[in-house]
């Protein structure tokens, strides 16, 4: 499955993996100088221990941040859009069962929950792409169905 990103979301994604890099070196670096003050290695050592597990934890990070890389291919957001339809790059906003939403589905690394940036692959993005707007109709998301309207689709503004 290919993962779609932005240049922009893919350096934010690289960023973040030069971070828990140097996360991941620091707390090694902990865990030899824990070592090295005590002469139980593990053992009724909690410093260490806790270092080990921030250090298992890291590295779950890091491996899940070089996971969204693997079948990643750039793709810019379209600037204009030849019709308004639900897309990657595209703002929509939209009612459900009456009550007004506004959303923009984003690749990877470029999701903002807080500010409405949410990934082109989620649950309610695949109910609403390819939609057009004006378009009512039903849909159902973790069991429950709800009438959903598009009232307006454009493309994302620069994030």
């Amino acid at each position: 499955m290919v993962k779609l990103t932005t240049s922009r979301g893919l350096n934010r994604q690289l960023a973040e993996i030069r971070l828990l890099e140097g996360k991941v070196q620091g707390i090694e670096g902990g865990v030899g100088e824990v070592t090295t003050q005590s002469s139980e290695t593990w053992h009724d050592n909690a410093p260490y221990s806790v270092l080990v597990e921030d250090l298992r934890l890291a590295n779950i990070r890091l491996g899940e941040a070089h996971g969204v890389l693997r079948g990643c291919e750039v793709r810019e957001y379209p600037t204009t859009l030849s019709e308004e339809r639900v897309g990657y790059g595209t703002r929509v906003r939209f009612r459900i069962d009456g009550k007004p939403d506004e959303l923009c589905f984003v690749g990877y690394g470029e999701t903002d929950m807080d500010n409405g940036f949410v990934l082109y692959d989620c649950p309610l993005a695949k109910l609403l792409i390819g939609r057009l707007k004006g378009e009512v109709f039903k849909g159902t998301i973790n069991g429950r169905t709800s009438t959903y309207t598009i009232d307006q689709v454009r493309p994302v503004e620069r994030l």
